[in-house]
């Protein structure tokens, strides 16, 4: 049981962190485009890691046990997504799952790499005859393929938090289908197939893939599935965050 609420609170922080930096993100985002109206997550989220975060983001090849990875390269952060992610085994939402993975990478810039930047590096190319920084990489497997206890903490972090980012209320509101869920969920009991359908329908609208928030919602103690699959809501459990 103590384990278990250990876990949960650290899902939990690792929630409150990602709430909190895509909100300070999304703010940067849009004092520097002028923007005065809040755009969908999924619509800026390249932009952010590219102006915001003054990275460098390509699709490259990568090994089939990561979605994504981030180096910090001559004091300058390079975000890789996999161009292999629909060769993975189970992958049906690819571009669900690049959005996922490219705020997952955003967690690691601002919580991962070491502050301290050799002077004149940062976003300086190095001259023939002058030190050079290692690149420095955080690799994104599956956490749980991670033995050491500290990598495998990082990544846990980081998928909660970026997940966290990802999935926003003010996202959700504005999806169609978000009403007709909640008046489904508030009813109790089985939402039949007509809860998985919406459940993807929103996922599908937010940028993420459906797997990913049933995951969230049910870690947020909002829905349950049952061990037939079932999709479940937990009316007393009404008050439950589900962003």
């Amino acid at each position: 049981m103590i384990a278990r609420d250990y876990v949960s609170q650290q899902r939990q922080e690792a929630y409150e962190f990602g709430r909190a930096h895509r909100e300070a993100l999304v703010s940067e985002w849009m004092s520097q485009t002028g923007e005065t109206t809040r755009p969908l997550l999924r619509d800026i989220i390249e932009e952010v890691i590219t102006d915001v975060l003054n990275a460098r983001l390509r699709d490259e090849i990568l090994p089939l046990d990561r979605f994504a990875q981030t180096e910090r390269v001559n004091g300058r952060f390079e975000v890789s997504i996999n161009s292999r992610i629909d060769e993975m085994p189970k992958v049906k939402n690819v571009a669900g799952i690049r959005y996922a993975a490219e705020w997952h990478e955003t967690i690691h810039i601002v919580r991962d790499f070491p502050t301290e930047v050799a002077p004149g590096l940062a976003g300086q190319e190095q001259l023939p005859g002058f030190a050079v920084e290692p690149p420095q990489l955080v690799v994104c497997r599956g956490y749980g393929d991670i033995d050491n206890r500290a990598e495998k903490a990082r990544e846990s972090f980081a998928e909660n938090a970026g997940t966290a980012a990802a999935i926003c209320r003010e996202d959700l509101v504005r999806c169609p289908e978000y009403g007709e869920f909640m008046l489904l969920i508030s009813k109790g009991g089985t939402t039949g197939k007509n809860g998985w359908r919406l459940l993807y329908r929103i996922a599908d609208f937010i940028g993420v893939n459906g797997p990913l928030l049933s995951k969230f919602w049910q870690q947020q103690g909002f829905i349950r599935v049952g061990r037939d699959g079932t999709l479940l809501a937990q009316p007393s459990l009404g008050g439950a965050r589900h962003d």
